[in-house]
């Protein structure tokens, strides 16, 4: 054991080493990318990958012709528990939810968000290029949303003690 520890702090130091001297004299090379210091600018931060209001439709009607990002669409019963759960449930986690599901979806129109021209000039943001491609998290959001619309629109469980028909089958 003790033989083996110069050897495994010998085979640990080259290995940080060529993990650390690996990228030089390497460009990195991205369309829209500053090689030197691999930030975007914002007209590349605002347009690629797509945006714009009308992309918002997507949520609902997304298929392989009308865009490149089709993960999943809402089907209008999930719309129609989520607009329920807006209209009637003011529980904090639930408007926690709801405005993070609004800023992410005003925050991916792209060049037509004003939130956007903000966010830009926050610290490492301008790193990130793919603006257009957020809709996945608001799709996401508006998925848990209509879970909260589904759980109030149901009826409660039966208190505890109460014979259910399962338990009296």
């Amino acid at each position: 054991m003790i033989v083996a520890a110069p050897a495994a702090a010998l085979l640990m130091g080259v290995g940080a080493y060529v993990i650390l001297t690996s990228t030089d004299g390497l460009a990195f090379v991205a369309s829209g990318r500053d090689p030197v210091t691999l930030k975007v600018d914002l007209d590349t931060f605002l347009d690629y990958g797509g945006g714009g209001i009308e992309k918002s439709f997507e949520l609902l009607f997304a298929n392989t012709r009308t865009t490149r990002d089709v993960n999943f669409t809402i089907p209008a019963a999930a719309l129609i528990f989520a607009i329920y759960a807006l209209a009637r449930i003011r529980d904090r986690v639930f408007l926690a939810f709801a405005a993070a599901f609004a800023i992410l979806l005003v925050l991916a129109w792209g060049r037509f968000s004003p939130l956007a021209y903000v966010i830009y000039y926050l610290p490492g943001v301008s790193y990130f290029r793919h603006l257009g491609l957020m809709y996945a998290a608001p799709k996401m959001l508006i998925c848990l949303i209509a879970g909260f619309g589904v759980r109030i629109s149901s009826p409660p469980p039966p208190p505890a003690g109460m014979p259910t028909i399962k338990s009296a089958v």
